[in-house]
């Protein structure tokens, strides 16, 4: 029902002042938010995710910057997973686990964009490069990264330390 309507346009009309574009696109992602709520929550908190959802929205359209070539839909899709996501560690609301705790920490500036296009800018070493690749895009442990390269525990979970002090670092600045 919402595919003639363009994000950019949208946004661009939000901008603008217009409430309108503004109901529209809240919406049109209402439907994405259920979606997704109903994907990963396995208790009665629905309510309060929708609401969080819908607070995360309103923040992307805030602060999305077309500049940086990211769609808006990826852009909301990764702020919204993220808050998701790191209401695992406050209320047991999922199963998984997040890179970053807080989704509004995500900024669209250069360095973020060539960090998400371009990791082996930012990861010198093969070893970091696997868990990149492995463990935070390919969701596979420590364990079993482990077992298939041949490698110390240990000095994976030291790396993945210290590769998350420096994403966070990177990202919040």
């Amino acid at each position: 029902m919402y595919i003639n309507y363009n994000d950019y346009e949208l946004i661009y009309l939000i901008n603008d002042g217009s409430e309108k574009a503004l109901k529209v696109l809240f919406e049109k992602y209402s439907i994405y938010i259920k979606k997704i709520i109903y994907k990963y929550c396995y208790n009665n908190n629905k309510d309060d995710l929708y609401q969080e959802g819908l607070m995360i929205l309103n923040s992307c359209i805030r602060l999305y910057n077309p500049i940086y070539l990211n769609s808006f839909f990826s852009y909301f899709a990764i702020s919204l997973s993220r808050r998701f996501m790191a209401l695992i560690k406050k209320d047991q609301y999922y199963q998984r686990f997040i890179l970053l705790d807080d989704p509004t920490i995500y900024n669209n500036d250069f360095a973020t964009y060539n960090f998400i296009n371009n990791p082996k800018l930012f990861f010198k070493e093969e070893i970091e490069i696997i868990i990149y690749e492995e463990y935070f895009i390919g969701n596979a442990s420590l364990t079993f990264i482990s077992q298939k390269y041949n490698l110390k525990y240990s000095i994976l979970y030291q790396k993945k330390k210290q590769m998350l002090q420096r994403l966070k670092k990177m990202l919040t600045n």
